[in-house]
C-alpha cells in the first residue's frame, strides 16, 4: 500500500491535492502508536474526498469533514491524528471520547463570512432568481467598462418576480402596516421593497390598476340615475379635483416610509390617524361586499337562476376564507397578476359586447338630466376614484418623484376616457333598464357568460388583497402581534374567519339595494380619503395662513363634508326605492 501510494504521489500527471491526500494516507497507514492499517477502501474514500477539492464550489473544510468521517467510521479506536497537525486547512483527529459525535467539528468560516459580508449572500440570492445569471453578466461587463452603477438600467438589478412582489408590498405600505411573514410576525428584510425604484411606466401601471377595476361597471347605472350630461360632468370634475388633492398630499410628505395615516397624524394628531383608518376599513369592507354581491348576481344570472342569492354569498365566503388567511402579501402576487390580466381582457370584451348590442338594437331611451337620482349618481362617481391610498407609497417608490404628478394626471385621464366610454355605451345601449352592474344586462350567450365568469374570478381573486388593510387595522385594535411558540396565529386565523362571516352578512344586506350601497360607500368612505383629508393635511402642514392655497383647502373641506352628509342621508332615506 505504501509503495502504491508513493508511486501515485510522484506520478507527473497526478494533481497536487491528490498527491498530498495519498501521501497523508500512506503516512497514516504506518501510524506507530495504533499499529493499525488503512484498507484499500479507506484509500479510495480519501481519494474521493480529495478529488472533491478540485470542484470550485466546495471548500477545503468540506474535504476535511469527509476525511474525518471516513476516519470515524473505519478507525474508531485510533488515538493519533490521521492528518498532520501542521496542515493549515484540515483539522486533526478527535479523541476517542468525542468519536460518538455525529457531525464534524472542523472549523468553517461560512457563517462568519455571511455575517461579515452579507452582500455575498445577497448576490447568491440574486443569481438564483430567474434571469439572475444574465443580469450578473451585464453587471460584470459594465464593471469592466467602468460604467457606474447609477448609470445602469434598474432592470439589471431587479427581476420580474421581485418587481411584482415589491409592487404587492405597496399595498401594505399604503396603509402604514408592517410587512408580515406567513406566521404573522413582522418582516425585517428591507429587500422586499421595490429595488431600483419604479419607472414612469411602472408608476402608471400601478396607479392604473389601483384606480380601475370593477368600478367601471357601475358607471352606466350612474348615468341612468342622474342623466348622461350630469354623469359626465361629475366624472370630469372629480377626476380634476382628485389630481389636485393628490398633488397637495405629496407636498405634505417629508420623511421616508411615511404612510397616509402618518401624514394625517402629523397634521391633526392621533384623531386624524383614527379617522383615516376608519374610512379605510369601511371603504375596503364596502368594496369586498360589492364583490360578493356582484359575483352572486352574475353566477345566478348565468348558471344558477333558481338559487337564492344569499346562499351564493355565503358560499363565496367559504371559498375566499382560506385566501384571507395568507399573511405574506407577496404570496398573493400570482393571483393578483392573473386578476389584472383578466380585468383588462374582460373590459375589452365588455366594450365589444355592448358595442355589438348598440349596433344591432340602436340607442335606447336616454335622458341628459334626471334630478331624482342626482345624488346617487354623485355617490357612485365618488366610488370610482378609490385608489388615493396607494398614491403615497407609489410616490415614495418612484424613481423620478418630480414627475409623479404628471404621470398621475395622464393615468387618471386615460382611466377617465375608459370610464366615460363604458358609461356612455352602457347607458345608450340599455337606457332606463341599465342595471347596477352593467354585465347583468348582457344577452345570454357564450360571450356574455365568458365575461361574467372572468369578472367573477377577478373579484374573488381580488378579495384577499382588498380585505387585507381592513383586517390588519381591525386586528391591531384587538390582538397583539404574533409571538413564536404561541397560539397567536391560530387566534388571528379564527378572528379573520369571523370577520369574513361578518362581511358576508353585510353583503346580504347590501344586496337588497346595491346601487344605494355603492353610492353610500363612495360618498361616506371614499370621498373623505380623496378630498377632505388631503386638504386638511395641506392646510395644516404646507399652506401659508391667509394664502389662496389655504382658502382653496377650506373649499375642498367644505365641499367634501357637504357631499358626504347630503349623499349619505339621501341613500339611507331612499334605500331600495
Amino acid at each position: 500500500l505504501v509503495q502504491e501510494s508513493l508511486h501515485a504521489t510522484f506520478a507527473p500527471d497526478a494533481p497536487i491535492p491528490l498527491r498530498i491526500a495519498l501521501l497523508f494516507a500512506a503516512m497514516a497507514a504506518w501510524d506507530a502508536p495504533s499499529r493499525q492499517r488503512l484498507s484499500s477502501e479507506d484509500l479510495r474514500l480519501a481519494v474521493t474526498a480529495s478529488s472533491l477539492e478540485e470542484a470550485p464550489d466546495r471548500e477545503r473544510a468540506d474535504v476535511a469533514d469527509l476525511i474525518k468521517s471516513v476516519q470515524r467510521s473505519r478507525l474508531p479506536s485510533l488515538s493519533g491524528p490521521l492528518l498532520p497537525h501542521d496542515s493549515p486547512n484540515l483539522a486533526p483527529m478527535p479523541s476517542p471520547a468525542l468519536s460518538h459525535l455525529s457531525r464534524s467539528t472542523s472549523w468553517c468560516d461560512a457563517e462568519h463570512r455571511r455575517n461579515a459580508s452579507p452582500e455575498v449572500g445577497e448576490l447568491a440570492r440574486q443569481l438564483c432568481t430567474p434571469g439572475g445569471f444574465r443580469r450578473g453578466h451585464l453587471h460584470a461587463r459594465a464593471s469592466e467598462e467602468g460604467r457606474p452603477e447609477d448609470e445602469r438600467p434598474p432592470a439589471w438589478s431587479t427581476s420580474l418576480q421581485s418587481s411584482i412582489s415589491g409592487s404587492m408590498r405597496l399595498y401594505e405600505q399604503a396603509f402604514g402596516m408592517a410587512m408580515l411573514d406567513e406566521d404573522g410576525r413582522p418582516l425585517l428584510d428591507e429587500r422586499q421593497s421595490v429595488a431600483g425604484g419604479l419607472g414612469n411606466v411602472a408608476v402608471a401601471a400601478t396607479l392604473f390598476k389601483a384606480n380601475l377595476g370593477t368600478n367601471i361597471l357601475y358607471m352606466p347605472h350612474a348615468f341612468n340615475q342622474g342623466g348622461y350630461v350630469v354623469g359626465l360632468a361629475f366624472l370630469v370634475s372629480l377626476a380634476f379635483l382628485s389630481v389636485i388633492c393628490v398633488a397637495r398630499l405629496t407636498q405634505c410628505k417629508t420623511g421616508s416610509k411615511e404612510s397616509y395615516g402618518d401624514i394625517m397624524e402629523r397634521a391633526t394628531g392621533a384623531t386624524g390617524r383614527g379617522a383615516v383608518n376608519f374610512c379605510i376599513v369601511l371603504l375596503q369592507v364596502g368594496t369586498c361586499c360589492c364583490y360578493l354581491v356582484n359575483v352572486a348576481n352574475m353566477v345566478g344570472e348565468s348558471f344558477l337562476p333558481h338559487v337564492d342569492r344569499r346562499i351564493l354569498i355565503l358560499v363565496q365566503g367559504v371559498v375566499v376564507a382560506p385566501l384571507v388567511l395568507i399573511r405574506n402579501v407577496a404570496k398573493l402576487s400570482p393571483i393578483t397578476v392573473f386578476g389584472g390580466v383578466m380585468t383588462i381582457l374582460g373590459i375589452a370584451l365588455t366594450f365589444g359586447a355592448i358595442g355589438a348590442r348598440l349596433g344591432s338594437d340602436g340607442v335606447s331611451d336616454v335622458e341628459p338630466f334626471r334630478p331624482q337620482g342626482l345624488l346617487v349618481c354623485l355617490g357612485i362617481a365618488c366610488f370610482t376614484f378609490e385608489g388615493i391610498g396607494l398614491a403615497i407609497p407609489v410616490f415614495e417608490s418612484a424613481r423620478h418623484p418630480h414627475k409623479f404628478v404628471a404621470v398621475y394626471s395622464m393615468t387618471i385621464t386615460g382611466i377617465l376616457v375608459l370610464i366615460v366610454g363604458m358609461s356612455g355605451l352602457g347607458y345608450f345601449a340599455f337606457g332606463s333598464a341599465t342595471d347596477t352592474l352593467v354585465l347583468i344586462n348582457l344577452d345570454k350567450g357564450v360571450l356574455s357568460d365568458t365575461i361574467r365568469i372572468m369578472f367573477s374570478l377577478v373579484m374573488l381573486l381580488s378579495f384577499p388583497l382588498q380585505m387585507l388593510p381592513a383586517i390588519r387595522i381591525v386586528e391591531s385594535l384587538f390582538l397583539q402581534p404574533s409571538r413564536p411558540h404561541t397560539c397567536d396565529k391560530h387566534l388571528k386565523s379564527a378572528f379573520r374567519v369571523f370577520f369574513i362571516a361578518l362581511v358576508a352578512g353585510v353583503s346580504i344586506f347590501a344586496s337588497t339595494s346595491l346601487a344605494n350601497f355603492v353610492s353610500l360607500v363612495g360618498a361616506v368612505c371614499g370621498l373623505p380619503l380623496a378630498f377632505i383629508f388631503p386638504a386638511i393635511c395641506h392646510r395644516r402642514l404646507v399652506a401659508v395662513r391667509g394664502s389662496c392655497a389655504a382658502f382653496s383647502d377650506l373649499g375642498f373641506i367644505f365641499f367634501g363634508l357637504l357631499v358626504t352628509l347630503v349623499v349619505g342621508v339621501e341613500n339611507c332615506a331612499n334605500w331600495g326605492k
